[in-house]
């Protein structure tokens, strides 16, 4: 006599479970990322010469392999300059990404905890 068991149902759930969680850190980051955009345009501390610097700086989330990573990049080429030139007087990315990123962490933390 031997004992069977069927863990179809629970390797079901688990996956289920694998794909909420997945979708649910991804909005997170997403969200994360458009608030340093958002921050970032706000506080940029230049003054617009052009029209490209602070409406280009975008914001978001991308995949990569089983990790979520959250950006914040300037999209022209003498973003460069603004951030590292003129003891980094003009920076706003790394100063975002900086003051915000111990409240992504936890946020992030939150919903790993579920």
């Amino acid at each position: 006599m031997g004992l069977k068991l069927d863990t179809s149902g629970l390797l079901k759930g688990l996956g289920e479970a694998d794909i909420k969680m997945k979708a649910a850190v991804g909005v997170y980051c997403d969200t994360a990322g458009k608030k340093l955009e958002r921050e970032a345009k706000k506080i940029a501390p230049w003054k617009d010469r052009t029209p490209l610097a602070r409406p280009t700086m975008q914001g978001g989330m991308e995949w990569q392999g089983a990790k979520c990573r959250v950006y914040l990049s300037g999209n022209v080429d003498y973003f460069k300059y603004l951030e590292f030139a003129h003891e980094k007087k003009y920076a706003v990315i790394f100063p975002v990404i900086h003051a915000n990123s111990k409240k992504m962490l936890e946020g992030m933390h939150k919903i790993l905890e579920k």
